[in-house]
């Protein structure tokens, strides 16, 4: 009932924000506003495939992980989180396109890394075509992403555009990073 209420907002309920017909006890409350809260971090977490703890310490060791779990037959760009330390902190699918693009918003590769405290990315997608080399739109977007970053002080990595038989190319290493 107190979900239905608000909407279901966790967060609202989280926050305390009771309306004022439901009627319960401080001590109810009280557990009612730690389930809430602890159900929307859930929530969170639940954004992010876990990963077993990976250090990162050059491109190739970002491509062996990112080769794994950046497959299929449409483009999907992705990024690792990663902390100080270059650990991976968690994973995330930001978009998936057609055969020959996707689209992204800088918000969507950022949000993330300010919910995980990350202060490091590694953008990377594949390119079903099996051709590893960006594209004019790759490179741009590259750019845009790393101005962001530094605005908020969590800084691109890499960007890696990974093509078929192993091939990849780092942006980094290219210079837009």
């Amino acid at each position: 009932r107190l979900l239905a209420s608000v909407n279901g907002s966790l967060g609202q309920i989280a926050a305390g924000s009771f309306p004022e017909e439901m009627k319960i006890g401080e001590a109810r409350r009280a557990r009612v506003i730690a389930a809430a809260e602890m159900a929307k971090r859930a929530q969170v977490r639940q954004a992010f495939t876990v990963l077993e703890p990976v250090v990162i310490r050059d491109p190739q060791g970002a491509v062996d992980l990112l080769q794994r779990i950046s497959t299929g037959p449409v483009e999907k760009l992705s990024a690792l989180y990663l902390s100080a330390n270059q650990e991976v902190r968690g994973y995330r699918e930001l978009s998936k396109g057609a055969s020959g693009y996707t689209v992204v918003d800088p918000i969507d590769i950022f949000r993330p890394a300010i919910q995980l405290r990350a202060t490091g990315v590694i953008m990377a997608h594949q390119h079903p075509s099996g051709d590893h080399w960006p594209s004019e739109q790759d490179k741009t977007a590259t750019v845009r992403v790393k101005q962001g970053g530094d605005i908020l002080g969590i800084k691109l990595l890499d960007h890696m555009v990974i093509g078929g038989d192993g091939r990849w190319t780092s942006m980094a290493i290219l210079g837009y990073v």
